[in-house]
């Protein structure tokens, strides 16, 4: 995975313009997770029911408190 950090500020409306490459891999909805110090910007899958049903399936017997603590470590781990 490529990573790449860009700094975009809010414009007077408290809006962000993403360059054309950014929409057009990722498309124009994002879904915003609040973490402890941060802010994450997902793109919104394009049928989000069915990506969550997937997603859903590959955590069984996981607890929601476990999930929490893994995914703000990988995301701790990746800055």
């Amino acid at each position: 995975m490529e990573k790449t950090k860009h700094i975009y500020q809010l414009d007077n409306k408290r809006r962000i313009t993403f360059p054309k490459d950014i929409t057009e891999k990722y498309g124009t909805a994002f879904v915003i997770v609040r973490l402890r110090n941060e802010v994450l910007l997902k793109p919104m899958p394009k049928n989000p029911i069915e990506a969550l049903q997937k997603e859903g399936k590959k955590f069984r017997g996981i607890t929601a408190n476990q999930l929490r603590k893994d995914f703000e470590r990988s995301l701790s781990e990746r800055v």
